[in-house]
């Protein structure tokens, strides 16, 4: 009856996490198939008429993260394995349809970002033994250990070990499952409101100054110098430049038809995802974008405009975190030149 108390104190503190996480974002919804070994204690159901032996269990698990810290699943189990029934033996299941918690180590550690991350699982459900004639339908309870190993956002590596008490017997049986989760719409993550908006004073009444009379001076020529810099960000794994900043791209497009000797160097970025020559590549990418954006959308001689990526070399941000890496995936065009006025 250990299990039960241990699952009662996690189904207590499960609504204490909700609490405490009750804003995030992210979808964190997940499909786990599973493999694993399932054993049964010893020959202790002989009353039941069989002594199930242990076997492979495959299994697949649906679930939805309620916050950063908690999820819930739903999981079948399915086990083809043979039994001892009196003398003999004969074929059967084991069958079972759970449902589990899930408390991770983010509740203590607050490393959302972090890719391991131990795990407490509890649950219950109803498991079904059929070996020829002989068969049983009983309450089961879980309560094991486990840990993620999060590949990127959308896969991670799982494996966990689980007594299960077969609450209608009183016998405890046990699994030993790992598998690959795929998360669907990111993880939930903590929800960080924005930095109020600082308000200035309100300026000092205008006085208007005494008339000077300036004499006019006579026209002369004079060099204007241009120094403008442009930054674009991007989606993951994404080159296509979002329509909220074509309004940028147009200014700096006018800029250099005011200033016809001006250049662009336009350099691209990632974040530290994926491998370097894939990097490589989207980085390039994204630069070539705004290139071909400046010279097709706005009619920018294109040898005015070179373009190269810079893959994930010099970071603005950390790239341990979804907010550093969102900043660090840029396109920066520094734009210089200078035209000849007369004022």
């Amino acid at each position: 009856m250990k299990l039960n108390r241990i699952a009662l104190a996690v189904l207590v503190a499960a609504p204490l996490s909700v609490a405490v996480h009750a804003e995030t974002t992210g979808l964190g919804v997940t499909v786990t198939p599973m493999v694993g070994y399932q054993g049964f204690s010893g020959d202790s159901r002989q009353e039941l008429g069989f002594a199930p032996k242990g076997d492979v269990v495959g299994a697949i698990a649906l679930g939805y993260e309620l916050t950063p810290s908690l999820s819930v699943e739903a999981q079948y189990n399915d086990s083809r394995n043979e039994a001892g029934v009196g003398a003999g033996t004969a074929d059967g299941s084991a069958r079972s349809l759970e449902g589990n918690f899930l408390l991770n180590s983010d509740i203590i550690t607050g490393d959302y970002a972090g890719n391991f991350k131990p795990y407490v699982l509890v649950g219950a459900g109803q498991q079904n033994l059929k070996y020829g004639n002989a068969k049983s339908r009983d309450t089961i309870v879980n309560a094991g250990l486990g840990a993620f190993y999060r590949i990127n956002e959308a896969l991670a590596l799982r494996v966990e070990g689980r007594g299960v008490q077969n609450v209608d017997h009183d016998l405890l049986d046990w699994k030993a499952l790992t598998g690959l989760q795929v998360t669907l719409g990111g993880h939930k993550r903590p929800y960080v409101a924005p930095a109020p908006v600082e308000v200035p004073p309100a300026p000092a009444p205008y006085v208007a100054p005494a008339p000077v009379v300036v004499p006019v001076p006579a026209p002369v020529e004079l060099t204007e110098d241009l120094k403008l810099e442009l930054r674009v960000f991007f989606d993951t794994n994404k080159s296509e430049i979002k329509k909220q900043y074509q309004p940028e791209i147009a200014k700096v497009a006018d800029k250099l038809k005011e200033f016809p000797n001006a250049t662009a160097e336009i350099k691209g970025y990632t974040d530290s995802t994926g491998p370097r020559k894939l990097n490589d590549r989207l980085s390039q990418a994204r630069a070539e974008a705004v290139k071909t954006s400046l010279s097709t959308d706005y009619g920018i001689d294109a040898g005015r405009l070179t373009a190269k990526g810079y893959s994930w070399d010099d970071p603005v941000a950390s790239n341990k975190t979804v907010e550093g890496r969102a900043l660090n995936r840029r396109v920066v065009a520094v734009i210089l030149g200078s035209r000849t006025v007369t004022k």
